[in-house]
């Protein structure tokens, strides 16, 4: 199957299931799991295919650097000589010149059945009908040199389930055991991986090829190596009768033999693997598959790893849960027990997750699936979630070893050592580990007595209780599948005693790690300690969880700044809440100390700030910050009363209580010079410079560019309780606006790109998110209604990806501010009003609620809608703050409504621009007071002030020196050169 993976997905799914239907074998380029490169790999698919169906709508695919044509239109080359089917999606608006130019070509080729469709449902339809005549034409004779099927003897057992999934592996083992190269071949996986039946489906694929039989041997019964030889003279018909033992009988009657033997379940019999082997080597012609929990580590042996099956994506949408193997088998065993069973919008998240639990294991999901006549898929996960016992009752005509998942699970235990055991149970404790980290574990748990860690670890991977594969960082890990580690738990809980032991070691352990990284966030190491943190994080926070079932506030504050930095890092608070809840919760059970009463208060004001950025500003938080504020007297030491008054310096400020923040910024300055930490002085100019906007803009801009210097000279990261976007991210945005207040647009749009740009190499969402935002603030300013279309998108994919409801609200006000300006009214009014509706639960509105409802009366006023303007402008006026920005702007508003109006208002116009050129010329906001100015003059035109506002625009336009095309520039410039300046309800 030929297509582009992206924009055609849910065909793909739906060809797959026809082609299913007619009991073949899709071959698609997503099933891989090979470690080959993406060429190499569909070439090799198209050498097994015997049809071509190829899928086209508008993307002509990848041009690979060293090729002239796309992956797509390769595979439709390479496919010639085969029965090539193509159906091409209309309409297609926006198809690529390359495809068109295929599609031209295999029309004048006359060489592929060429047809359109609409939709995936008439596509299953053409694909199933055009099969089914294709397969009737072409495929009715049997292959020369093979024998025909029903005259190769063979005994395997017939399934009635369909068999899903496994295309791309079925095809490989096929290749496998049709090369006379190949003589051994096993497959080898953890209990439940599906094995057996795998090994069926593709003996039965391959039965054509061994002319002198297929016989499969059950050998779970057997446990000595002369009784497995014993078992396979039962099950195959050898010529004669002899009384020589069963391995010389076998090596006797298969000497010339062309026969493919299936030894299924030899993990208890591995001591016969020599025997097998010498076997091979009497019988040239004889093939043997084996199935298997651990290789039989014998010359000549291929080994294959059966993985679980394919999982769909956390988030899965419907279409691409159907592409999902594991989830195609839970509704395939589903609808057989429950006719009309169906994966639906409802139950496609239940059913992922369900077989995301139960880690892609077939065994697993077909006992899950059989409990759908009893629980709702919602139920049945909540079920499962809790214990693993709820899988069992499988089919009866399973072996009794397979009829619970705990049963799989001891049939593969009961193999081990006391020692494998021991270690097995220990291993539940850990979330994947390197090598050397369990062995620090072991040795500190003195009830395991005196373990050989590497080999009890060596026997496990042997018999795949544990997988080995490398970790994000690129180092070897260990890991569990959940379903083992769930099993192996309950093991180790059945010895109290050694379960307290292994779980505090585990924890002392990685502790010990989190301290090593802790102040490990700079520049130089931050990427690093992040991906090491990314793949330690479940042993961390099974760490914190540990300490807080002990109540044991040191471990919690030793492992506090290393998880609090890497949720901050991550842009992730609401796990950071979680985390401040659970040392809230173990602090409320100390005795009432000044530490106690310090640590309540730096936890209490950083969880206020966490809630903030995850939740927006509630009742929740504000009842955090007065608790905080009124207990904040209690912390004395410099550095830990540093964390909580920058805490309630940016709490004072989200109030706009600006006044009490610049108190606290200059108490944190005083206490950053004490220090004199770059990450401090940068966090303390940062509460100063902001602080002062309303009071000083020059003042505000110096503390600004003072903090700029200190985050580019600080070369470590201060990180416990940090919240929030970065110092340095805030500092260039928040001067790069007031750069634009103040007549530098040029210097202002360099700063805001370079904001933009320090949020992104630091890899913060949230520092992007508000990079983002006060870009797309210039942007309207600038009435760049693109550039804020763009931004608005940025800021909502990052608010979607981490689930950021404030910046997905502005996102929503930005984006439809855009629609409106460029003419879509009805759209940008709503969407605006979806933002302004996330709002809904605040108690108390944020500091910038002014600029919000400013920007939402500037839309309905070119919406035309001029009531509910006036009425956000009153609002707005009464929402801001002494000294903020907008207020000149509002009355700027406010007059260009009174204009606008039915009877415009020229005189109440006049005196609210005169009020704006007031405000902006006192406080130095010189593009407000060159809109005011320009209002004014156009205003006055034709009556005795004229000439006095002429020579007050040219006053305020004369003191620029950059920036000359912006809009606000250039209608001043016409209107002074006596040009048609642009109306107020224009602009």
């Amino acid at each position: 199957m030929s297509s582009t993976l992206g924009e055609l997905a849910q065909e793909r799914a739906t060809v797959r299931d026809a082609v299913q239907q007619l009991r073949l074998t899709p071959i698609m380029f997503e099933l891989g799991a090979r470690p080959h490169p993406p060429q190499a790999l569909y070439r090799s698919y198209l050498e097994q295919s015997d049809v071509f169906i190829g899928i086209y709508w508008q993307s002509y695919g990848w041009v690979a650097p060293d090729m002239s044509i796309s992956g797509l239109e390769d595979e439709y080359v390479r496919s010639a000589g085969m029965p090539r089917l193509v159906y091409v999606k209309r309409p297609a608006p926006d198809i690529q010149p390359g495809l068109v130019a295929l599609i031209g070509r295999l029309k004048d080729e006359d060489s592929a059945s060429y047809k359109s469709f609409r939709d995936p449902a008439e596509l299953h339809d053409l694909v199933l009908d055009d099969l089914a005549v294709l397969l009737t034409e072409r495929f009715d004779a049997v292959d020369e040199g093979a024998a025909a099927p029903e005259d190769v003897p063979t005994n395997l057992p017939v399934h009635p389930s369909s068999f899903i999934g496994r295309e791309a592996l079925r095809g490989e083992l096929r290749g496998l055991l049709r090369s006379r190269d190949v003589r051994l071949v096993t497959l080898t996986g953890p209990g439940g991986a599906g094995k057996t039946r795998l090994a069926l489906e593709v003996s039965a694929d391959v039965v054509p090829d061994f002319a002198d039989g297929v016989f499969f041997v059950d050998l779970s019964a057997e446990h000595e190596p002369d009784e497995v030889f014993a078992a396979i003279v039962r099950a195959v018909p050898l010529p004669g009768t002899t009384e020589d033992p069963p391995r010389e009988a076998l090596a006797r009657g298969l000497r010339n033999a062309r026969m493919l033997l299936v030894l299924d379940n030899f993990e208890q019999v591995t001591d016969a693997a020599t025997g097998v082997s010498e076997l091979l080597q009497r019988c040239p012609h004889l093939t043997v598959l084996v199935t298997s929990r651990e290789f039989l580590r014998v010359r000549g042996e291929i080994r294959v790893a059966v993985p679980p099956l394919s999982l769909p994506e956390p988030t899965t949408t419907l279409a691409g849960a159907r592409g999902s193997e594991a989830v195609r088998l839970f509704v395939d065993r589903a609808a057989a027990l429950v006719p009309g069973f169906a994966l639906t919008d409802e139950n496609v998240t239940d059913v992922a997750a369900i077989c995301a639990l139960l880690d892609g294991l077939p065994l697993a999901i077909e006992l899950a699936a059989a409990r759908v006549n009893l629980f709702a898929a919602h139920e049945l996960r909540a079920r499962l979630e809790k214990r693993l016992d709820e899988l069992r009752g499988g089919p009866r005509d399973l072996p009794e070893r397979q009829r619970t998942l705990r049963r799989t699970i001891e049939w593969s235990t009961e193999l081990l050592r006391d020692a494998d055991r021991a270690a097995l149970a220990a291993l539940s404790v850990f979330s994947g580990a390197r090598i050397s980290d369990v062995e620090a574990v072991m040795e500190r748990v003195s009830a395991l007595g005196d373990l050989d860690v590497v080999e009890c670890l060596g026997s496990l991977l042997d018999k795949n209780l544990l997988l080995n594969a490398l970790s994000g960082d690129g180092r070897p890990r260990l890991a569990m599948l959940r379903t083992i580690r769930g099993y192996a738990a309950e093991q180790l809980d059945s010895r109290p005693d050694v379960a307290e032991a292994v779980r505090r070691a585990h924890a002392e352990h990685y502790t010990d790690l989190a301290r090593q990284w802790q102040g490990c966030f700079g520049p130089a190491d931050r990427d690093d300690v992040l991906a090491t943190l990314s793949v330690e994080l479940g042993n961390l926070r099974a760490a914190w969880s540990y300490w807080v079932s002990a109540g044991d506030i040191v471990g919690l504050n030793d492992l506090l700044e290393t998880l609090w930095g890497y949720y901050d890092q991550q842009g992730n608070y609401r796990e950071a809440v979680e985390l401040g809840n659970d040392l809230l919760g173990v602090l409320a059970l100390q005795p009432e100390t000044p530490e106690r009463v310090r640590d309540e208060i730096a936890v209490q004001t950083s969880l206020a700030r966490s809630m903030i950025a995850v939740r927006g500003y509630t009742a929740e938080v504000e009842r955090s910050i007065r608790i905080a504020i009124d207990r904040s007297d209690a912390v004395e030491h410099a550095r830990q009363r540093f964390s909580v008054l920058r805490s309630l310096a940016t709490l004072h400020i989200l109030r706009a209580d600006i006044a009490s923040g610049d108190v606290v910024g200059r108490e944190l300055l005083a206490l950053a010079e004490q220090q004199r930490e770059p990450a401090l002085l940068a966090d303390a100019h940062l509460v100063l410079g902001v602080t002062a906007m309303g009071r000083d803009i020059a003042e505000s801009l110096r503390h600004l560019d003072e903090s700029i210097e200190q985050c580019d000279a600080q070369r470590t990261s201060q990180v416990q309780f940090r919240v929030g976007p970065s110092p340095g991210v805030v500092a260039h945005l928040v001067s790069g606006l007031l750069l634009w207040h103040t007549g530098f647009p040029d210097r202002a749009r360099l700063r805001i790109d370079r904001g933009i740009e320090v949020a992104a190499e630091i890899g913060h969402p949230y520092s992007a998110a508000y990079a983002w935002f006060h870009g797309s603030l210039a942007a309207l300013w600038q009435r760049d209604l693109g550039r804020v279309a763009q931004h608005a998108e940025e800021i909502l994919r990052i608010a979607e990806a981490h689930d950021y409801p404030v910046w997905r609200a502005l996102a929503f006000i930005l984006r439809g501010t855009a629609w409106i300006g460029s003419g879509r009214h009805d759209d940008g009014l709503a969407e605006v009003e979806r933002g302004f509706s996330l709002y809904a639960g605040l108690s108390t509105p944020p500091v910038f609620w002014g600029e919000l409802l400013a920007v939402r009366a500037a839309g309905c006023l070119m919406a035309g809608r001029l009531d509910h303007a006036s009425d956000l402008v009153a609002e707005a006026a009464a929402a801001i703050w002494d000294g903020d920005p907008v207020e000149a702007d509002l009355e700027i508003l406010r007059g260009d409504l009174l204009l606008a109006s039915p009877a415009p208002d020229s005189a109440a116009a006049e005196v609210a621009f005169e009020r704006a050129a007031a405000i902006a010329g006192e406080r130095g906001a010189r593009i407000s007071h060159l809109v005011a100015a320009t209002r004014l003059a156009e205003l006055r035109r034709g009556t005795p002030r004229a000439r006095e506002a002429h020579a007050v625009l040219q006053d305020v336009y004369d003191s620029f020196t950059e920036g000359f095309g912006i809009p606000q520039l250039v209608a001043a410039r016409a209107l002074l050169d006596g040009g048609p300046a642009t109306t107020p309800v224009e602009s």
